[in-house]
């Protein structure tokens, strides 16, 4: 829960993002909140790349204190 078990992320990055037990509405995993925040915010009549793109870089920059954070490619 606390460490990397996925050591491809490393690698590859990230292609699905699943969460469970409120994961993304809670505290306790700030990158998943912003992904969900990021999503929730977003205006899907506007540009993807251009919107929810630039905005998800900018809330997960201020996770990059913890171990998903970290992750930020």
């Amino acid at each position: 829960m606390y460490m990397s078990v996925c050591k491809d992320i490393d690698l590859n990055g990230v292609s699905v993002l699943h969460g469970n037990r409120r994961v993304m509405q809670n505290d306790k995993q700030p990158a998943f909140k912003a992904v969900y925040t990021a999503f929730k915010e977003h205006n899907f009549s506007s540009s993807i790349d251009e919107d929810l793109l630039k905005n998800l870089k900018k809330l997960l920059s201020k996770t990059s204190n913890t171990p998903c954070g970290r992750l930020d490619h």
